[in-house]
């Protein structure tokens, strides 16, 4: 399979989040994973990768969530959104947590 086209068009965008998805690391040197969320994302907009593949007949599904800053809702001022990760394999319980999914 070969992946290609102009520059500029978003292959290597397209990696970062398959990258991001599984290892919670950026495909090269362009970004890093505070680069996950883009500066054009609406306040309210939830940032999240996930990926759907599977191996050797068995599916799979990760999300993740990057840590990043967003308005508060009430008040002023920011918040923190906290990094998250779930992990699914079919016919097994989810699992979740930073630490947890790496490992998986």
């Amino acid at each position: 399979m070969a992946i290609s086209a102009v520059p500029g068009a978003g292959k290597t965008t397209i990696f970062d989040a398959i990258c991001y998805a599984l290892y919670a690391k950026t495909s090269g040197q362009y970004r890093n994973e505070n680069m996950m969320r883009s500066d054009y994302a609406k306040a309210d907009t939830d940032s999240y990768v996930e990926f759907y593949f599977t191996h050797q007949g068995r599916e799979y599904h990760v999300r993740r969530t990057p840590s990043y800053e967003r308005p508060k809702k009430r008040g002023e001022g920011m918040t923190t959104v906290n990094e998250t990760a779930v992990f699914y394999e079919e016919g097994q319980a989810p699992v979740e947590g930073i630490t947890q999914v790496d490992k998986k």
